[in-house]
């Protein structure tokens, strides 16, 4: 199933959820302090992911305009 992660809606970094204000938010929405805890978790390796992911596609990316030369 899909994983659960708290979403803002933020459109730049100075209006970003507290980690704080987030657990307030998910446990106000009736989740447990051990559902908090795994939501923080993946959101914490959904942004490992995509970080990985487009340091993967740069590398790709220079490999191969290096090969075109």
């Amino acid at each position: 199933g899909a994983r659960l992660v708290l979403n803002n809606d933020a459109h730049g970094p100075r209006v970003l959820t507290s980690l704080e204000m987030a657990r307030k938010i998910a446990l106000g929405a009736g989740l447990s302090p051990r559902e908090v805890i795994g939501m923080f978790k993946n959101s914490e390796n959904l942004v490992r992911k995509v970080l990985k992911d487009k340091v993967v596609r740069q590398r790709v990316k220079k490999s191969e305009s290096q090969n075109k030369k």
